[in-house]
């Protein structure tokens, strides 16, 4: 959860500000609850989750197990707030894109028949639930007019909520020393997974349903 947390609150620390000193308008109380509603479950639920599962299932598993994520979409989507109606073909896209991550996972010969535990993959699951419920909400819920604004208090909030669950839980005593080969690995995740990576799935959530992306991704 503090690498995590790091990497969030960094990323959205430094969005936020260049985004208010570009100009962009505070966000209001009522945006400011949904930024919060939306960090938790996109943020901290999804990557706490997700971050400690990995310790116990295998890379190529998670992979799997995060590819269900379109379909998670589309379920909540279409049955539960009734954005989107029911469409094959972004089932039939879902499908392919979770056969193509299998198939590149059992290529070179690797299996998923070794052993690792049940409730962790049940856990990254459910983190992926969270990130799916916060996608959709993005298009229902009050937000900033602003993406970058949205996208930077979104991370901020959501890191700031992990790196208070790492101190909680006992992970900054005494405080973690950071390798030099993992500190380079977390600028590359602070750079391009969250400031380019986030702020371009923000722009793209307000011009396509959230299933449809998700299965182009998968």
């Amino acid at each position: 959860m503090f690498c995590a947390g790091v990497r969030f609150f960094a990323a959205g620390t430094a969005l936020f500000v260049f985004a208010l000193l570009r100009g962009a308008p505070r966000p209001s109380s009522r945006e400011w609850r949904s930024l919060g509603i939306i960090g938790t479950l996109m943020f901290s639920m999804t990557y706490g989750a997700l971050f400690w599962g990995e310790q116990y299932v295998p890379s190529g598993i998670t992979s799997v197990l995060e590819a269900t994520l379109p379909l998670m979409t589309m379920l909540l989507e279409v049955f539960v707030v009734r954005q989107q109606r029911f469409r094959w073909s972004v089932l039939l896209a879902m499908a392919t894109g979770l056969c193509g991550v299998t198939l590149t996972m059992f290529s070179g010969g690797r299996s998923i028949t070794g052993g690792f535990a049940v409730v962790p993959c049940l856990v990254i699951l459910g983190g992926s639930a969270s990130w799916s419920l916060g996608a959709v909400l993005t298009r229902s819920l009050p937000l900033p007019k602003s993406r970058l604004v949205t996208a930077g208090a979104e991370m901020m909030l959501g890191g700031g909520m992990l790196l208070l669950l790492s101190l909680a839980s006992g992970e900054l005593r005494p405080f973690p020393v950071i390798p030099p080969r993992a500190v380079f690995a977390l600028a590359y995740l602070i750079v391009a997974g969250s400031l380019v990576g986030f702020t371009a799935f923000v722009w793209l959530l307000q011009r396509m349903p959230p299933a449809v992306w998700r299965a182009t991704l998968s």
